[in-house]
């Protein structure tokens, strides 16, 4: 796993630039790097739910409230930004489940939420519905409580955000599943932030955004490193998926 500041001296070193030696920096040149290093790392987190960024969230649900911010500083035990989504386990594709059963975040014919309430012995999978469905059946209940069943998220330009239905009667746990990418990187502390997803194709593509940038002056040809790029990202592919990620989605 690679330091913002390593990608950063690969993108200069690519440049044919002096390497940085300090943990931050004010140079409005490495500021730009940094910006096409955290385009590039968003975008090659689009690309795959990266097994290190796959994580299970911690809800803790209180009698009487429905909707639920899934931030640190609230009832979750982590941050789930916009970005994040939500995990879906895929059908199997025989009758041994367990062994080919895989989640994804698309969600297909057939998927199921990686959403439950693990409260007790009735741990249960709730159902996901729209947050519109979600609003008619609070606007059509008769305000009862009980066991939540059903649940939908929404988001805002900083969090996820859970409903539950029917009104929790009590104190509640659910776990859900959840790909959330990292923050950006920053440009102070550059030495402490670690890259969770594969580093060479990040920074590959910020290399070919500063080359675009600045023009082919002093660097190799744009194409090569494109190349470079695509077998970079190949490879981070293939070392993550398995046999069952490369077949056909059931329609």
């Amino acid at each position: 796993m690679a330091t913002a500041q390593t990608l950063l001296n690969n993108v200069l070193r690519g440049l044919r630039r002096d390497i940085v030696a300090t943990d931050s920096t004010t140079n409005s040149y490495h500021m730009l790097l940094l910006q096409f290093l955290n385009v590039a790392k968003e975008r090659l987190e689009e690309q795959w739910d990266w097994h290190a960024l796959r994580t299970t969230v911690t809800l803790t649900v209180s009698a009487g409230t429905v909707e639920y911010a899934l931030t640190s500083a609230g009832p979750a035990d982590v941050d789930v930004g916009d970005r994040a989504r939500l995990l879906y386990e895929r059908p199997a594709r025989s009758s041994d489940e367990l062994s080919n059963t895989t989640e994804s975040s698309d969600r297909v014919a057939g998927s199921l939420p990686q959403v439950f309430d693990v409260t007790d012995a009735s741990e249960h999978r709730l159902i996901e519905i729209s947050p519109e469905q979600m609003e008619r059946l609070h606007f059509t209940d008769s305000d009862e409580t009980a066991v939540p069943t059903h649940f939908s998220l929404s988001r805002d330009a900083d969090n996820m955000t859970i409903k539950l239905y029917p009104t929790p009667s009590g104190s509640r746990t659910v776990k859900l599943r959840f790909v959330i990418p990292q923050e950006g990187i920053p440009s102070t502390a550059t030495d402490l932030f670690i890259l969770s997803i594969p580093s060479r194709p990040v920074w590959l593509s910020a290399l070919i955004m500063a080359i675009e940038e600045r023009g082919q002056e002093a660097s190799r040809e744009t194409g090569a490193i494109e190349r470079e790029y695509q077998d970079a990202l190949y490879l981070a592919l293939d070392r993550e998926k398995i046999a069952s990620d490369y077949t056909s989605y059931p329609i």
